[in-house]
């Protein structure tokens, strides 16, 4: 009986990532384990074998094929395997896809803006930047990241790089110096040229010299050897703050304002103000009170905020303008995305999964005299799919309610999506058709994605019938290079009776909803159309210039300083249902419940937030927790992140995993309780 023999001395290599390096001519790989090779680099890693999964030199590691000995010594000058491993591996290049390589570069950018944002300040308010800000600026002076060096190292050098584009510094470090009554003349001098500013000095003849300062981050070094060395351990530093920033003036301004408010409503001019509007006396006031104060945009993080928000008066600017914008898209079209781009404000949650933006939500963008009011709905679906995904009922009815209210309507379609490119969907046709007199423009997301470009102006033709703004396109190709779906037979016999029922003469206008097919997916009654990628924030600059372009004579209806209609609750909430798309598989995202059990901000300006996911089974409780916590910890700190980019403070966050029934925390290793 003949057998399958398998040869005992080969050794199979699984999960490699290959790093390779050429030199003297020749190309020379070592196998690797994946995600090991940046800790080796960033010294995080120290045992070589953890890091190579044989101590051998290949010319292919896919083949099998090995150096030769001659070649080595003729190269690095000897035969030792393991240290031309090494070699390679801290000069040589680790091959990836370009998918991995893209996410890995992504990654890496945001760490770096992540790591300046927390690192510099405004000189001039002395508050951070918010990190989708600097990832803008970062693209706007070309950074190239480099995937060698680490996140920290990196940051130091676009600090200097982005000062050349806008107005940031290192926030500054305050000390507290104690020096000897003997030293203490003597040192000053040197430590006031490695100040920036010394804000106290206090002499005491038992103690010394006591100096309260700023200094540069980069000093700190420089300052502790001097008072090591020169005192010889009788003096001392001590950190009194890390970063100097301002602190929230939200409710100062509020509370100014209200005041203002008071004192202004008993002078007989008042009585001509209507609806929390200020007249241009008002406004006068109010400015010279509170100067740049009251244009402060922040999102409010407690409900009193929201109620001083609210109640603030509305300042009008001279020759306001208005315009509310709405946008309709299928789910994962990318219009969460698009809002945030032409805000410049994190205010949407963004996954990759679908329905990620539960409810409508408007975000208020002012710039000069115009505010725009962008309405961000959920992604159109079907009775079906509210069913499947467990979505709410409002889900179906918010769109048809931002369309009423809007005075624009974008339709958002995806372009990289070659099935629904094709046409519009039913439902998009339906509501731009109930509102047909409103201006509506086509956007095409995602373009970024199309490899052939010359297939945009086709899916332009397919999607407006050849038509924009009543003039006519020329369409490329006979047919889209798209593939077709099989077509039921009741969709024939409907297009065979439109087709007879159709003249030759038949005309582009849309007439009585009784006599209009939703389904061919066509709208030729677009003003323009806009090819974006919102991503990547190209093209974004375009649609955002022709918005302020089309708002309309008329009284702003929000305070310039509200930034979103939307609760904190709801903020947060949409965040961590973000994280837990993006980091749990299938449809065990939609199957959890998210409360928040405590929100509140302690005396230190700190937002402390406790979340409780509720699961419908036991079993579900750990694989959301994952092994040791990972997932868990992976997911808060994922959306604290996110919140501190929306509100713009500091906050921690902690995610409780409890049973949806039972209300029973899984104890095991106290994995529930993660706090970042």
């Amino acid at each position: 009986m003949s057998g399958i023999f398998t040869p005992t001395n080969q050794i199979r290599l699984t999960n490699v990532a290959i790093v390779r390096m050429k030199k003297g001519g020749k190309r020379f790989e070592i196998a690797c384990y994946k995600n090991k090779v940046v800790s080796w680099r960033n010294n995080v890693e120290k045992d070589l074998d953890e890091v190579l999964q044989t101590h051998t030199v290949f010319l292919n590691v896919s083949k099998g094929q090995v150096a030769k000995k001659e070649d080595l010594v003729k190269i690095f000058g000897n035969d030792n395997q393991t240290e031309i491993c090494k070699q390679i591996l801290n000069k040589g290049e680790l091959q990836v896809s370009e998918r991995e390589r893209q996410a890995q570069l992504g990654s890496t950018l945001k760490d770096i803006a992540t790591n300046v944002a927390d690192k510099c300040v405004n000189p001039d308010t002395k508050r951070p930047y918010p990190v989708t800000m600097i990832e803008k600026a970062m693209k706007d002076i070309h950074y190239s990241v480099k995937p060698t060096r680490n996140a920290k190292q990196q940051a130091l050098d676009v600090i200097k790089q982005l000062k050349t584009v806008m107005n940031i510094e290192r926030a500054q470090m305050r000390l507290k110096i104690v020096l000897p009554v003997k030293e203490g003349r003597r040192l000053k001098e040197k430590i006031v040229k490695l100040v920036s500013k010394l804000e106290s000095e206090n002499w005491d003849t038992s103690s010394g010299l006591d100096l309260v300062c700023l200094i540069d981050p980069g000093c700190y070094r420089e300052i502790d050897d001097l008072i090591r060395t020169e005192t010889k351990g009788k003096g001392s530093m001590e950190l009194l703050n890390l970063k100097d920033m301002a602190p929230c003036i939200l409710r100062h301004a509020n509370k100014l304002l209200l005041s203002i408010r008071a004192a202004i409503s008993a002078n007989p001019w008042y009585s001509s103000i209507g609806k929390g509007d200020l007249n241009e006396n008002e406004s006068i006031l109010l400015q010279k009170s509170l100067g740049n104060e009251a244009y402060t945009r922040l999102i409010p993080k407690t409900l009193d905020e929201i109620k001083q928000l609210q109640e603030q008066p509305i300042i009008q600017p001279k020759n306001p303008h208005i315009l509310h914008v709405a946008l309709l898209g299928l789910t994962n079209s990318g219009k969460s995305t698009l809002t945030n781009q032409l805000m410049g404000w994190r205010v949407c949650s963004v996954s990759f999964k679908a329905h990620t933006t539960r409810h409508k939500s408007k975000a208020i963008f002012v710039e000069g005299n115009k505010q725009i009011i962008f309405l961000d709905t959920p992604g159109l679906v079907s009775p079906g799919e509210k069913k499947r995904f467990k979505l709410n009922e409002t889900m179906m009815t918010d769109p048809e309610k931002s369309i009423e209210e809007a005075d624009l309507v974008i339709a958002l379609i995806d372009g990289a999506d070659k099935w629904t490119r094709v046409k519009l969907d039913s439902k998009i046709v339906r509501l731009l058709h109930m509102q047909k007199v409103k201006k509506s423009i086509l956007v095409l997301n995602k373009v970024d994605l199309i490899r052939k470009k010359d297939l945009l102006l086709d899916v332009v033709y397919s999607l407006t019938n050849g038509q924009v703004c009543g003039q006519k396109i020329l369409k490329i190709h006979s047919q889209p290079n798209v593939p077709k779906k099989p077509k039921s037979g009741e969709q024939m016999i409907r297009e065979t009776k439109q087709k007879l029922k159709m003249s030759s003469d038949s005309s582009s206008e849309i007439d009585d909803a009784e006599e209009v097919d939703f389904t061919t997916g066509k709208w030729p009654l677009f003003e323009r159309v806009f090819m974006i990628s919102a991503k990547n924030d190209d093209g974004v600059k375009d649609l955002k210039k022709y918005i302020l372009e089309c708002a309309k004579p008329g009284l702003w209806v929000h305070p310039s300083s509200l930034v979103t209609d939307q609760s904190p609750s709801e903020i947060v909430l949409m965040a961590v249902r973000e994280k837990l798309l993006d980091n749990l598989p299938r449809s065990i995202p939609y199957d959890l419940k998210l409360d928040v059990e405590m929100f509140e901000v302690d005396e230190n300006g700190v937002l402390r937030i406790v979340v409780l996911v509720k699961c419908p089974l036991e079993g579900m409780m750990e694989y959301v927790i994952g092994g040791n916590g990972c997932t868990i910890a992976r997911i808060a700190e994922d959306a604290k992140q996110e919140l501190m980019n929306t509100f713009r403070c500091e906050l921690s966050l902690k995610l409780m995993v409890i049973h949806n029934k039972k209300n029973k925390i899984l104890k095991k290793k106290n994995f529930y309780n993660i706090l970042s």
